[in-house]
């Protein structure tokens, strides 16, 4: 039930040191770990003088320079849901060495790691090695089950849309600091992300200062969906509009993007538990907050209103039907009005943030 052998590019036969070294490698590679491929080495000539890809080692060469190791990682997951045997888990990573690659060396493309793209790669860290190039179409087109892909500070680019593919399977993605991954995000990918991190964390999926990146313009697809996370998507452009179909709608974080559109969005969506809006780039977020105000019942699930730095409008009068806010922050937006009347009807109210509302 082993995986097969990656095809080689160019097999090199090993010095009396280099087997030494592997075997002590091999050495400290537990049990359930050990496979046949662990002496087998491929070289891909590529730009850089000797790049030399082990398939399974734990450790790497610092003597030599101008090389990158990559290693890939053959293990066991353990038993399977139905308590039979798991299978096997590949992980590929660069080693330390690929920091020192500058011009002089040239780039690394990730096309010489093609050979090691099989369809049980399932974890792919290539973070901060700044020389690293090439597509992030490789990555989705090569793994079905790949579960982390980890690509920070380095040079891929790409469309996003192409990790549509991928919905199903990462658990975990690292975009940040990529500034040529741009495109349009599918419902599925939002769907991907804001699942992903509710049950992970908000650090399982980052973008971060990556190019621009296109919000659906519509989410009929996942309109089932109750939770909306894309916060800290630095370059997030789009119409919040598109929520309008989300009815069962608890949750919305959409903090630290760019996301324009009119708040009114929020009159027909009564299942609301927090609306999250807050950042430097929330200045397209328009409307009054006057339908807050319309019929009693209608907003009683609202604990969590966040709208800072936004453009907004209205009177703090209008949450008086919003009887169970216990978070509100309008902090630097044009809303007036007097804090009095408002905690004379939320009595919920905990935390309230105004700073730089003139009007207040």
């Amino acid at each position: 039930d082993l995986p097969p052998a990656p095809k080689p590019v160019i097999e090199k036969q090993l010095s009396k040191k280099q087997k030494k070294r592997f075997a002590d490698m091999g050495s400290n590679i537990s049990a359930e770990a050990q496979h046949p491929y662990q002496q087998r080495h491929v070289l891909c000539k590529h730009v850089l003088p000797a790049f030399r890809v082990p398939e399974i080692a734990t450790g790497w060469d610092t003597e030599v320079d101008h090389e990158v190791w990559a290693f890939v990682s053959f293990s066991k997951k353990g038993e399977s849901a139905d308590g039979g045997p798991g299978g096997w888990v590949t992980q590929l990573e660069l080693a330390d060495t690929a920091l020192g690659l500058g011009s002089n060396s040239g780039h690394l493309n990730i096309k010489v790691l093609l050979p090691l793209m099989t369809s049980y790669l399932t974890d792919v860290d290539l973070s901060n090695n700044v020389a690293v190039t090439g597509n992030l179409e490789l990555f989705a087109s090569s793994s079905s089950a790949l579960a982390s892909l980890c690509l920070q500070n380095t040079g891929i680019k790409g469309k996003i849309e192409c990790l549509d593919t991928l919905t199903r399977s990462l658990t975990k993605l690292n975009l940040n600091n990529l500034r040529e991954v741009t495109g349009d995000l599918t419902p599925g990918l939002v769907e991907m992300i804001s699942d992903r991190r509710r049950h992970f964390g908000r650090d399982s999926m980052q973008l971060a200062n990556t190019g621009k990146l296109n919000f659906p313009a519509d989410l009929s697809a996942i309109e089932d969906k109750n939770y909306i996370d894309m916060s800290g998507i630095t370059y997030l452009n789009g119409d919040i509009a598109a929520l309008s179909v989300m009815l069962g709608l608890r949750i919305v974080d959409l903090s630290e993007t760019q996301m324009s559109g009119d708040i009114a969005v929020f009159e027909n969506l009564h299942r609301l538990e927090a609306i999250l809006f807050f950042g430097s780039g929330m200045r397209g977020i328009v409307g009054d907050v006057g339908f807050f105000s319309k019929g009693r019942g209608r907003h009683d699930s609202l604990r969590r209103l966040y709208l800072d730095r936004t453009s907004v409008t209205g009177d703090l009068a209008h949450f008086k039907m919003t009887i169970n806010l216990v978070y509100l922050s309008l902090e630097m937006t044009e809303i007036s009005g007097s804090v009095a009347e408002l905690t004379a009807y939320c009595k919920e109210l905990e935390v309230l943030h105004l700073t730089d509302c003139f009007h207040v």
